[in-house]
């Protein structure tokens, strides 16, 4: 048995983007970064119901470990009986200029604000704390993709279906290099990533996957071998593209990259948006049930 479906998921609203205070933590804990405001609770709710139902059957989670991606996927685990593995592989993406920016918590410390964490979990990538170019997070995004489908390929336990819930700028990354097209204009708007909508990824053929050398490695050149179909285990077809259908309040905060070509200025405000500066937010759009794939 091998992997046949990757839903990818961008985490829900923010408390600090509404002018309300964070929902408290029912533990009594400040939490350890961003949380979701009461709407991106609800949001979270929502994808669950969603998802739940899905088949291939879910049986694997894996997060950001930052707190609202955590928190986001939180209603699903416990709908469906299973842990959340935190992976710093889709954490932010902070563009080059990284020199103030948060770091996301531990596993272990994320255990106080949730039971069902995965705590021995083996990191497949951690981000460079000075930073990413576009191209270095192409590079990140294939490195991981391509170890998480090899091992869920091998997992004894034949898991075919895997959701990965992630950043704006990180989702639009991954699912560009899980399709193999990644456009010369990176501000090109063909992944939609608006909070907690879902894009799927269906296997179309399947082929061993051939581990890439971990990004930043002395042998490691940017010659984007990652578009080499045994990189990610075959061709992988997007059927649903920031779909939204679920969520009372439709499409909202959507995000893509800004256009600017080196993406190593400063970014202002970190704790408003991360994206600020690297990216450009969409305006919301209303309740929808479309979401078909054009790509």
């Amino acid at each position: 048995m091998v992997l046949k479906t990757i839903f990818l998921t961008r985490h829900g609203f923010r408390a600090n983007w509404f002018d309300e205070p964070a929902p408290l933590h029912p533990s009594g804990l400040e939490p350890p970064d961003t949380p979701l405001s009461a709407h991106g609770l609800l949001q979270a709710q929502e994808l669950s119901h969603f998802l739940t139902p899905q088949q291939p059957h879910i049986t694997r989670i894996y997060s950001s470990p930052w707190y609202r991606c955590i928190q986001t996927v939180e209603p699903l685990a416990s709908a469906l009986h299973v842990k959340i593995i935190p992976e710093p592989g889709l954490g932010e993406w902070y563009g080059l200029n990284r020199t103030d920016d948060p770091t996301p918590a531990t596993a272990a410390e994320l255990q106080n604000f949730y039971a069902g964490i995965e705590p021995d979990h083996h990191s497949l990538f951690v981000p460079a704390v000075t930073g990413e170019s576009i191209e270095e997070l192409y590079e990140r995004s294939a490195y991981v993709l391509s170890r998480l489908i090899k091992q869920l390929d091998e997992d004894p336990s034949g898991p075919e279906s895997v959701v990965l819930c992630t950043h704006a700028a990180s989702l639009v990354a991954f699912s560009r290099v899980l399709a193999g097209d990644v456009p010369s204009d990176p501000s090109t708007q063909d992944i939609i990533a608006y909070t907690a909508c879902v894009t799927r990824f269906e296997r179309q053929s399947g082929v061993p996957v051939r581990v890439l050398p971990m990004p930043g490695a002395p042998h490691r050149s940017l010659q984007r071998d990652w578009l080499d179909e045994r990189a990610r285990g075959g061709r992988w077809r997007c059927v649903l593209n920031g779909y939204g259908g679920f969520l009372s309040s439709g499409r909202q905060r959507g995000w893509r990259f800004s256009g600017k070509e080196s993406f190593d200025h400063k970014v202002q405000a970190h704790g408003l948006d991360a994206g600020t500066g690297l990216g450009v937010v969409l305006p919301d759009e209303g309740p929808q049930g479309n979401g078909v794939s054009q790509l």
